[in-house]
């Protein structure tokens, strides 16, 4: 779950079969809308800017990590991106995302495929993303 007080929205992920599929509630929980589905068997974290730009992260079947964005409250989503880490597509599986509203920058903890954990910090949204902790 992922929160946006500026919007009073919140974002419930939730498990069916081999997909995710992201809710959007207005009203804390009490009703839902599908806003975005994805094929994956693994975790879809969720960050939210301070510009209301929402970013759902995910592994695809062939390892890739994923991005999809939504800067219009879920209303419509871009399609995905291949989060892209030191200038190279990044494989593995999201385990935390935040924004830090301080330095206007998303941080994305992930596992690769090879099993590392590795940190990066993103200044445009998650257009591309540098290594800060491996």
């Amino acid at each position: 779950m992922e929160r946006d007080s500026r919007l009073d929205a919140l974002l419930i992920v939730v498990r069916s079969a081999g997909e995710r599929i992201l809710y959007l509630s207005r009203d804390a929980g009490d009703t839902a809308v599908e806003v975005l589905r994805v094929n994956t068997a693994g975790l879809v974290v969720c960050a939210v800017s301070p510009h209301a730009t929402w970013c759902a992260f995910y592994q695809a079947a062939n390892g890739a990590l994923m991005l999809r964005r939504t800067r219009d409250g879920g209303a419509t989503w871009d399609t995905p991106l291949q989060v892209q880490v030191d200038g190279a597509n990044a494989t593995g599986a999201p385990l935390d995302a935040a924004y830090d509203a301080r330095y206007n920058g998303l941080v994305l903890a992930y596992e690769t495929t090879g099993g590392d954990r590795r940190v990066a910090l993103s200044f445009d949204e998650g257009e591309t993303f540098s290594t800060i902790l491996s």
